[in-house]
């Protein structure tokens, strides 16, 4: 049997091939229009049972075999599957296309919506319906017919050029290495950076040691050696990827333009005077206005305290590190030795005391006080032999009924900004039309942290250009741990940790869902999630024994980022996979969760006790943690106009720039760096063409949403601040009114529901030091 089309159990790593796939998205695709025609031709009123049911069951089906095949191309990239991916990528694409804007199916859905059933089905089905009927509009099924074949074949273009910005971005990364022959030339890089530069470069059979663009590589370079010309070579080297002025076969400058251009036509042919009030539809956000004053309020308060930061910084570097002109290349090595000298410490001692050995157990313990959990390492066939995969089970409940698990509060569902369920043109692994391309809780379109661009706080998305190839994919691997008892509970959800770097995954961070938690009539299916990082991995046995991965404090944020993300997809209590975990949160709301779990890294009662140095085991020591809580908010100012930057460009470039007007995209971004930035990069920097979030993920008219979402966490946060880190009677509240309900409802009224109010920006601003009143730090 194909193992793409088992859905019995988990997926088939071990029997997985790139043969496979074709076959397999032809027969769910043949398999699900042929049910699509079937239902629209049905006499009978349509219902729950008799249609929608048999539609969610088809598209878990076609989300799980696809969502498979997307994860194995951004986690085991090689250039079978990368071939076989981008084949059937417009297959896929059309289909979703194409049943958003069914005819028949628009039409019994709005007759289920206008029926006396309607009243009758629990808050999830009347959310899917909702949101179904919502996304038909956006799909396009009340266009004519000519108006219907342009959207399909804009669709289908938007999908071509976004895969082929990621492919041209990965090849460009990847075409990079530089060897540095003398010893003179690693001054300043730590130990371990050194080491694994050494290995890389034995591997290659080249003397020396081996740097490249890929994060675990690039950052401690940036930020530890002494060599001006080895940072500027590497910053010009990343800077510059998939632009005109190097290998013009990678080049994106005329796939930003066509892919900016398209968009704008598309939602023009839906009456959408541009393509940034199209995508905040679904979303909390109310206009594109709405999120320019936003963004312009905190930019107001956040300016001074950059301008405070930078002006700072190149006072230190002119002064301390004879620097007299602060390049871009410069900024990351001068901004570790100024916190050294502000708070006499630095990342890398800190990095001793996180090995992984300790911080994965710390960070399960906090999650099972809060919620009332028990997570214990499981076996699974995997793709790799890092990968873990872990159960989570449930000490407190046992598992909920079918009325109290659709019942879910009191209110009743209405239609909401949330992203879409199986409707539309929503897509598998990044696959889309562009209305369901924007969706970060589409199927399969990761979400992650880009820790080289975004200062880990914003790009919930694989870092595109990160992949090489590797030998050809399956079959894959077993993960068994040593066997532990379980623990009894009812089992919540699985998931799968892949925490290293390697040649054949993507860089950055992101979660993705594997299977959604969903009723069947088998029972209860539980959710499982893929959580993946790009960690630097366990240093080599240079002294014969191997040491456990250390992570900077900065992974181990990342590392809770995503399993927040994680559990907002596990702890759901929703029995229609359509809206349960992720699935239908509106996009503006979905890193509340994860970004909540970051504040809890800062908490000295959860720290403390998942150190131990690598050395001696000692915990780290309280007058070190209370350095780096001294410098928590350490050119704050500076990392939040940079979102801003990143924001604002993101929503002009989709909202009211016209490339008629003569004015190219590298323009438009320099006019909003005039509005909010302190840092302007050389004119040869290119962020644009390696800006795969809004290009070839689903921020397009978004990004803002790290920023929304952080005003909600925060405030979510300052409960447990008045209340107890650890308290877990807040704990469950949070998991009753936040995680457990999935996109059943507006994440307002969730939001509302568990703080008793709607969010204030004062959690946010005091978090990062930027409370009136708030001064410089002393030296």
């Amino acid at each position: 049997m194909n193992p793409l089309l088992d859905f019995s159990g988990l997926p088939r790593f071990d029997a997985f091939k790139p043969e496979y796939v074709t076959p397999a998205v032809d027969e769910l695709l043949a398999a699900n229009r042929a049910l699509i025609e079937r239902l629209a031709a049905e006499p009978q009123a349509p219902g729950w049972d008799n249609f929608v049911a048999p539609l969610e069951d088809a598209n878990e089906k076609l989300h799980r075999a696809w969502g498979l095949v997307g994860h194995l191309n951004a986690v085991m990239n090689s250039p079978e599957l990368r071939e076989v991916y981008n084949a059937n990528l417009p297959k896929v694409t059309h289909y979703y296309t194409e049943r958003g804007q069914h005819p028949g199916l628009f039409a019994k859905f709005r007759v289920l919506k206008a029926s006396p059933e309607f009243a009758g089905l629990d808050r999830a089905q009347r959310a899917i319906v909702e949101h179904e009927l919502r996304d038909f509009r956006l799909g396009g099924a009340e266009l004519s017919a000519n108006g219907k074949a342009r959207f399909t074949e804009i669709s289908e273009q938007l999908s071509a050029l976004s895969s082929r910005f990621s492919d041209n971005l990965l090849d460009a990364t990847n075409a990079f290495a530089h060897y540095v022959e003398s010893e003179a030339g690693l001054a300043g890089l730590p130990v371990d950076i050194v080491q694994a530069a050494r290995e890389a470069a034995q591997q290659d059979g080249h003397p020396g040691w081996k740097f490249t663009l890929h994060a675990p590589s690039y950052v401690p370079v940036m930020q530890y050696a002494d060599d001006r010309s080895l940072r500027e070579l590497m910053y010009r080297a990343y800077s510059t990827r998939a632009a005109e002025l190097d290998h013009p076969e990678w080049d994106n400058s005329g796939l930003i333009t066509d892919i900016v251009a398209l968009r704008r036509e598309l939602a023009q042919l839906l009456d959408f005077s541009s393509f940034a009030e199209y995508s905040l539809e679904p979303k909390m956000a109310d206009s594109p206005q709405q999120v320019l004053t936003f963004l312009h309020e905190i930019a107001v308060r956040a300016k001074p305290f950059a301008e405070r930061d930078f002006g700072e910084l190149k006072a230190f570097a002119r002064e301390n590190l004879g620097l007299a002109e602060l390049e871009a290349w410069d900024i990351d090595y001068a901004s570790e030795k100024l916190r050294i000298a502000h708070y006499a410490y630095s990342d890398h001692e800190v990095k001793q005391y996180f090995p992984e050995t300790s911080v994965l157990p710390g960070m399960f313990r906090l999650v099972e006080t809060l919620y009332g959990l028990t997570i214990e390492p499981d076996s699974a066939a995997a793709w790799h032999p890092d990968v873990r995969f872990f159960s989570v089970r449930d000490r407190q409940r046992a598992p909920a009924s079918r009325e109290q698990g659709s019942r879910l509060r009191d209110a009743t569902a209405r239609e909401s900004g949330a992203a879409p369920s199986s409707a539309g043109a929503a897509s598998v692994s990044g696959v889309t039309s562009p209305e369901g391309a924007r969706r970060r809780a589409e199927e399969g379109s990761p979400w992650g942290s880009d820790p080289v661009d975004a200062h880990r706080a914003g790009i919930d998305a694989p870092m595109a250009g990160s992949t090489v190839a590797s030998p050809q994919v399956g079959p894959l691997l077993r993960v068994t741990p040593a066997p532990v008892p379980p623990s009894g509970g009812a089992l919540v959800g699985q998931f799968y940790l892949d925490l290293y770097a390697r040649p054949s995954k993507r860089g950055g961070a992101w979660m993705d869902d594997a299977i959604s938690r969903r009723r069947t009539p088998n029972g209860i299916q539980p959710p499982v999630a893929y959580l993946n990082c790009n960690f630097a991995p366990p240093a080599g046995p240079a002294d014969g024994e191997k040491h456990p991965a250390l992570f900077t404090h900065d992974d181990v944020i990342t590392l809770f980022h995503e399993f927040g993300h994680g559990l907002h997809h596990l702890l759901t209590r929703v029995e229609e996979a359509g809206v349960s975990g992720i699935n239908g949160v509106e996009w503006d709301a979905v890193e509340l969760p994860s970004q909540f779990m970051e504040n809890f890294c800062w908490e000295w009662q959860v720290v403390e006790p998942m150190t131990s140095h690598a050395e001696s085991g000692s915990r780290i020591p309280r007058a070190l943690f209370d350095k780096m809580l001294a410098g928590k908010n350490f050119q704050s100012g500076m990392q939040t106009v940079r979102q801003l930057e990143f924001a604002l460009f993101d929503l002009h470039l989709h909202y009211d720039y016209d490339a008629r007007s003569g004015q190219s995209v590298l323009e438009l971004l320099n006019d909003v760096r005039r509005q909010v930035a302190v840092i302007f990069p050389p004119a040869f920097n290119r962020f644009t063409h390696s800006f795969s979030h809004i290009f070839a993920g689903g921020y397009a008219a978004g990004y803002y949403s790290y920023k929304w979402a952080e005003v909600l966490s925060a405030d979510a946060y300052s409960l447990f601040e008045e209340r107890g880190t650890l308290d877990a009677a807040t704990g469950e509240r949070f998991r009753d009114e936040i995680l457990a309900v999935g996109g059943t409802r507006p994440a307002l009224e969730s939001f509302v529901a568990f703080r008793g109010r709607e969010p204030k920006i004062d959690a946010l601003l005091r978090h990062h030091g930027m409370s009136p009143g708030a001064g410089p730090p002393a030296l």
